[in-house]
């Protein structure tokens, strides 16, 4: 992949994101791998030559890998950063875990306020992905965790405002799966990656926001009331007696529009604009 320096950022922000050492190793696949779209992992091998990002997409990342300093210093017992491999259904699968100590896997995150707030489903897949590792290496794990370092956390905020976090961090139970619970997925993933030929993205895996009909009137610039259908929207209009308008609000796909670095080569994605430029 070809780094760009569109904005002119400092050669020392360029340098570090160009030296990221990290590696899956000798193995297949990763776990960040396994739980992501089957089809963007397909894109980026078949495009890898061709693929460009720009070094300020990757500042947060960069940020976030300040947490294997903060793991270096900490003097943590038991085990801290090992990364395990394990053979399954004929492939090798590669995932590394922060610290393990008496039963409590954990993982590290510099993370948003946002992420906490809503909550990332990803992170269980990621954590029981791990486990399964674990156990496979013999390694026990009875109970999961996440310590998420909040990067755009606000003091003036917190007490104030809903569901606001009242730390910068915050420790985040994480359900175990069952053993079995956890094959299941992780074949079910090597099956999608490896044996499924590579369909689609879901509309999770695109992060789609669904489209709406919104009741506008004139004068005011914020809808009324969001619904579903046409259908709905009329039927609203009617029985509330307001309204002058009904505009069609397309569906957004953030994923696809703003974080995928192969959307120039995905056909899906083509389509969509293809639609959205008639």
């Amino acid at each position: 992949m070809k780094l760009t320096n569109k904005i002119g950022l400092p050669e020392a922000l360029v340098n570090a994101v160009r030296n990221d050492g990290y590696s899956r190793g000798a193995a297949d696949i990763s776990v960040t791998q396994l739980i992501d779209s089957p089809f963007i992992r397909h894109l980026r091998q078949q495009h890898a030559s061709e693929l460009t990002e720009d070094v300020s997409d990757r500042i947060w990342s960069l940020m976030g890998q300040s947490i294997h300093a903060i793991l270096e210093r900490a003097n943590l017992s038991g085990l801290v950063e090992q990364r395990l491999f394990a053979d399954v259904a004929g492939k090798k699968l590669s995932g590394q875990f922060d610290h393990l100590e008496n039963g409590v896997l954990t993982d590290w995150k510099m993370t948003s306020v946002w992420a906490v707030v809503y909550g990332k489903p990803d992170w269980g897949k990621q954590l029981n992905v791990l486990a399964y590792l674990c156990r496979l290496k013999g390694l026990t794990v009875n109970s999961l965790q996440i310590v998420a370092i909040l990067r755009d956390w606000s003091k003036s905020k917190a007490g104030k405002e809903d569901n606001y976090p009242d730390t910068q961090v915050v420790t985040i139970p994480i359900t175990l799966w069952t053993p079995e619970r956890q094959e299941e997925y992780v074949l079910e993933r090597i099956n999608a990656h490896f044996h499924d030929g590579t369909p689609p993205c879901t509309d999770d895996e695109r992060w789609v926001k669904p489209g709406k009909f919104a009741v506008m009137k004139k004068g005011r610039k914020s809808a009324l009331r969001l619904l579903d259908s046409k259908e709905e929207a009329e039927k609203w209009v009617v029985e509330n007696g307001e309204g002058t308008e009904i505009v069609e609000r397309p569906a957004t796909f953030n994923r696809c529009e703003l974080f995928c670095n192969v959307n120039q080569f995905c056909p899906v994605w083509q389509q969509v604009m293809s639609a959205r430029a008639k």
